[in-house]
Order: C-alpha cells, then sequence, then structure tokens
C-alpha cells in the first residue's frame, strides 16, 4: 500500500532542501532535509529486503531493484545538466565539471567529493554541479552492505532489532567522535552517516504498535518543521542536533498513520513528494549555476529557480521515472558512451570555439594551484614549505636552512603568506628567506586549528625563533576563516608581544578580500576593465574592520592589503591586461605578489 504519510515526509525533506539551497532565509536548517531522506530510505530498504530470507539470489534481485529505481532519473540529470554545461562553460571548467560525471554515476561521489570539494584550494563547494549526489553516493553504498549485514545477522540467529540497534549506536558514537576532529569524512562518509540509514530500518523492524499515531504525527512534523525553521547551519553535521529530525522522522514511520488520517495529505504536497527524487536530482545543478554566473539570490530568481526545478522534476518523474525501462544492456552502454562523448568533448575544448578570447585566455588560472608555476609561488617546489591536506611532510632541512646570509625573514603563516614565497625569495635572492606554512590554523601563539599546521606554528614560536637571529617575520593569515575558533584580535596582540622579544620587526598582513565566484570567473563574466569591487564578500570586510581597530596599538605594524589595487572607489583588478589579482577567490596571483612585495614590503623591511 503506498503510504501518504511517507510521501508527506519526502515533500517535507525536499522541499527543505530545495529552499534552502536557493537561500530562503527563514529555513537555515532546511540542509536535515536530507537527514530525513536518509532515514526514510532505511525505513523503506528494511521493508523491501525484509520479505523473504536473505539469500545470494535475494540480495541480487535487491540491488537490481535500487539499480533500475534510481539510475535512469541520474543518468537523464546528468546528461541534461553536462550538455548546458558544455555550451556555456570555458574549457577548463568544463574539464573540471567532467571529473564530476563519472563519480556521479558510479554512486562514489560521497568519496570524490571528501577529496576534492574540501580541497583547500578547491573551489568552493556550491561551483561542484554534481555535489548533491553525494548523497546517492551514501544511499547505493548503504544498499551494497545491508544485505550482507542482514545475512550475517541470520546466520548468528542475532534478532535484527537489536543487531539494528547496535550498530546504529556504533555508527553514531562514531559520528559524534569525529564531528570536529574529521568534520569533512563525518559529513560525506558512511560509516558516520549510517545511523541515520539504520535508524529507519529499525524503525521498520520494531513490532510494537503505537497505541498514540496522530498524536506522534502531530508532534514529530512539529519537531522537524520546527528544527529547519530555527536551526542554524553548522560546520560540525552530522552530531547531537542530527537526533532531533532523524528520531522525529523515525518515530513518525513507525507509528504508520492510516492514509484517511495524515495531515499532509494535501494534493499538491503529495505530488511534490511523489516528484521528491528528481526534484532533488535537478535542483542543486540550478543553483550551481547561479553561483559560477553570479546570479544574485533575489526574490525572483529564487521563486524562478525552485519554479524550475519543481518542473523539470515533475518531467523526470513523468518522463523518466514512469516510462523509461531498464536495460542491463542498454543502460549501462548509454552511461558509458555518453561518458566517452562528454570526455572527447573536454579533451577537444570545444567551448573555446564560440567563446569570446578573453574569456578563454582567463580559463588558464581554473588550474593554476596545480601547476609548477603555481607551487613555485607557494613555496611547494622545490622543497615542501607549505603543507595543506594530506601533503605534510614538511621540508625542515630547505624550509628552514641553519646557513643564513645576509638578512634573514621569517614567512610565517598560512596559504596568504605562502603565496608570497617565490616573490620574497626573488626580492631578497641575497639574503634569507624562512619559510614556515601551513593550512589550517591562523598564525598566533595558542592557535586552535588542525593538528599538523597548530604542531608547526607551536615548532615556530617555542622553537625556530628562539634559536635564531631572525631580522624580520611577516605574519600573514585568512584570518576571516579562523575567527570561530580563535580570538584573532587578542592572538595577534599577543603575538605580536611575544615576537618582539626576539626582533622589532614583526609585521602582520591584514584580512584580504574574499569572491564569490572566483576572481578569474567574474571578470569572464563581467570583462576584464570591469571593477569588480562590490561583488567582494562583506563577512571579510567585517574582520578586516576589527583588525583595524589595532592599529591604533603603537607596538603593532601592518601591511594593509585589503585595498590594494583600489584608487578611491576605483578599483583594478587585472594586471598588464592578462593577470587577474586572485587566481582563485582570495589568493594573489604571482606577478602581483612581486609587486606588493616591491611596492610596500621591501620598502618597509
Amino acid at each position: 500500500m503506498f503510504r501518504l504519510d511517507i510521501n508527506a515526509l519526502r515533500f517535507i525533506a525536499v522541499a527543505s532542501v530545495v529552499l534552502f539551497h536557493f537561500q530562503i532565509n527563514f529555513l537555515p536548517g532546511g540542509y536535515a532535509g536530507v537527514d530525513v531522506f536518509f532515514v526514510i530510505s532505511g525505513y523503506l530498504m528494511n521493508e523491501i529486503i525484509s520479505r523473504q530470507p536473505v539469500t545470494l539470489s535475494s540480495s541480487i534481485g535487491f540491488y537490481k531493484k535500487r539499480f533500475k529505481r534510481i539510475y535512469p532519473a541520474l543518468l537523464a540529470a546528468v546528461t541534461l545538466y553536462a550538455i548546458i554545461l558544455l555550451i556555456i562553460s570555458p574549457p577548463n571548467s568544463f574539464k573540471d565539471s567532467f571529473k564530476e560525471i563519472v563519480p556521479a554515476l558510479t554512486f562514489t561521489s560521497n568519496i570524490f567529493y571528501l577529496k576534492t570539494a574540501s580541497g583547500y584550494f578547491s573551489n568552493a563547494a556550491d561551483f561542484y554541479f554534481l555535489l548533491h549526489t553525494w548523497s546517492l553516493g551514501v544511499e547505493f553504498q548503504f544498499y551494497l552492505c545491508l544485505p550482507i549485514f542482514l545475512f550475517i545477522v541470520q546466520k548468528l540467529r542475532v534478532k535484527k532489532v537489536l543487531a539494528y540497534a547496535l550498530i546504529t549506536a556504533a555508527s553514531l558514537v562514531l559520528c559524534i567522535l569525529i564531528a570536529k576532529s574529521h568534520p569533512q569524512a563525518n559529513f560525506y562518509l558512511l560509516p558516520t552517516r549510517a545511523w541515520e540509514l539504520f535508524l529507519g530500518a529499525m524503525a521498520s523492524s520494531i513490532k510494537w504498535e503505537n497505541k498514540y499515531k496522530k498524536t506522534t504525527e502531530i508532534v514529530c512534523l512539529v519537531l522537524i518543521v520546527g528544527f529547519v525553521l530555527t536551526y542554524k547551519e553548522t560546520a560540525f553535521w552530522p552530531s547531537y542536533p542530527t537526533l532531533i529530525p532523524a528520531i522525529a522522522t523515525a518515530l513518525i514511520l513507525h507509528a504508520g498513520v492510516k492514509n484517511e488520517q495524515v495531515l499532509l495529505k494535501n494534493h499538491y504536497i503529495q505530488k511534490i513528494g511523489k516528484w521528491s527524487y528528481s526534484i532533488y536530482l535537478v535542483h542543486w545543478p540550478i543553483v550551481s549555476l547561479f553561483y559560477t554566473n553570479n546570479i544574485a539570490f533575489s526574490l525572483a530568481n529564487q521563486l524562478i529557480g525552485i519554479a524550475v526545478s519543481i518542473f523539470l522534476g515533475y518531467l523526470s518523474y513523468e518522463l523518466v521515472e514512469q516510462k523509461v525501462r531498464f536495460s542491463w544492456l542498454k543502460t549501462p552502454t548509454a552511461a558509458i558512451c555518453i561518458v566517452a562523448l562528454f570526455f572527447g568533448l573536454s579533451s577537444a575544448s570545444v567551448s573555446s570555439q564560440w567563446l569570446s578570447k578573453d574569456v578563454v585566455s582567463l580559463d588558464k588560472y581554473s588550474n593554476y594551484i596545480t601547476t609548477d608555476a603555481g607551487k613555485t609561488q607557494f613555496g611547494q617546489l622545490p622543497a615542501l614549505c607549505f603543507i595543506e591536506g594530506s601533503n605534510l611532510d614538511f621540508n625542515y632541512k630547505a624550509c628552514v636552512p641553519d646557513n643564513q646570509k645576509g638578512k634573514t625573514i621569517l614567512l610565517l603563516g598560512d596559504s596568504h603568506a605562502a603565496e608570497f614565497s617565490a616573490a620574497l625569495k626573488k626580492e631578497y635572492k641575497n639574503d634569507t628567506v624562512l619559510q614556515v606554512t601551513a593550512a589550517g590554523c591562523p598564525a598566533i601563539i595558542d592557535s586552535v586549528g588542525s593538528a599538523p599546521c597548530v604542531n608547526l606554528m607551536n615548532y615556530a614560536f617555542n622553537k625556530l625563533i628562539p634559536s635564531r637571529k631572525i631580522d624580520a617575520i611577516i605574519v600573514a593569515s585568512d584570518w576571516y576563516n579562523f575567527h570561530t575558533y580563535n580570538d584573532i584580535n587578542k592572538g595577534i596582540e599577543k603575538t605580536q608581544l611575544y615576537l618582539q622579544k626576539f626582533t622589532p620587526n614583526v609585521y602582520f598582513i591584514t584580512q584580504t578580500k574574499h569572491f564569490k565566484p572566483t576572481v578569474y570567473r567574474l571578470l569572464q563574466i563581467h570583462g576584464k576593465t570591469a571593477d569588480i569591487n562590490s561583488l567582494r564578500e562583506r563577512d571579510t570586510e567585517e574582520t578586516y574592520n576589527d583588525m583595524r581597530t589595532l592599529s591604533s596599538i603603537d607596538h603593532i605594524k601592518f601591511f594593509d592589503l585589503y585595498n590594494y589595487g583600489c584608487q578611491g572607489k576605483q578599483c583594478v583588478f587585472v594586471k598588464d591586461n592578462t593577470v587577474p589579482m586572485f587566481f582563485d577567490d582570495n589568493h594573489y596571483n604571482y606577478e602581483w605578489t612581486r609587486e606588493i612585495v616591491h611596492d610596500v614590503i621591501a620598502k618597509n623591511i
């Protein structure tokens, strides 16, 4: 029997996620819709797989049904947006987007985005057009594991509900333990998401009947909707608060209110619930197009985007989910051919044939940091003097050499210090430039952040600086990124007082601007000569203004770069008509760092 209460939950889940992604402000917790989907999925999978004993034959049948249910609409959505991106994207941008297609079609997106979307120099997650398929990766990996898990439970003759309870508890404990230390892995991977899916499965396997079904439905719907309306976005998700929407969903599913009594049985709610999978598939690429093309999230644009998502979701449901018949020969063949076609078109850079020369010339900056020039600029070549991500083998011998000559300058901080590495070494070629730089924490005493970064900062403050003759220290960080867990102003003042014990020449580089999307992309959209200053992220300006209050303290010296390139209200973002100020959204290109070092830093040191 088709259950209207489950379909109503699908409506709440997809509405929450879509409205949240289109930045509807009154739903700050809308991302929890994915967690509701997970619990529903776990419930339904147990309902399906429990109809007969788990055998090899029944497991294969289960896998086939899941694949046939999910794959056609996914393949159609991926193909549609790949065509759109091919037409409107510069060659390198499309090559980056093409890399998302294979993980999406093989249900490994969650692993792919863990490695890429959370990378230090990656594009912001908003610009990955198939980012939302990470949840399909988690679900399909759960589908693969569920029959195996139940087969083992069956062999051990353990009660299913007890087994579900144990694995739910184990996954939840793991999730809570690593939520802060490994937030990306906690968000993307099955082991820390499994508890939501198994919670749904457990709700399906509990035999006792709820005598207060209607009351349960009303209370739990209020909890879910209240959570979505009030709980603000957090970097550490899932965690304790996730229990609220997850348990509320499980209780509604277990209660099983009769169709005629379901609170949200409205015709339109039920329709959107039916279309929810397709709506989910099509909505995020539209959101991503907003970001990549710098389209404002105004009320009119939000409503248009939401309406288009619902319409395309309806078409996908009617024309693909309902009518396309999966074939084990034709469908995989079609997927392989589509991937091969787009790979060929991507390799041939076909969009360069119709896009302007300025757009194509700026496109090379999309992968700048992966080039030898980018790595050299940051001090990662010829020796690793800037560590980030899994690249942790800091080269002490080369980066802080014992044999010092001339003046000794220490460059200390994160990537916003490392970006000046090559420029400083060129400017002070007859002197010694020491470099201690790592991603993941601010360059202040008692810094809070990633362990490798904190350990390297502690080495600089406690061992290197007290033991060396250093003539000047340049300290830089993307201060805005760390203000949540660090008192930046107090930290800078405390750090300055400490460093002055060893050298009077200590300089902090102020917060620099952030943009969204990247500067080169904004210049592609608006033109090389455009003044894009009005498109800067305003949150970073607040950090900069906070730091300016420190300038009144006599012993703190700053290199103020926030408005570099601006004369009054006019700002220039392209050098020599070819080089954008930033190669991404907040890091200077090498040519700009050379100019800054020569014109600003060298005149003071």
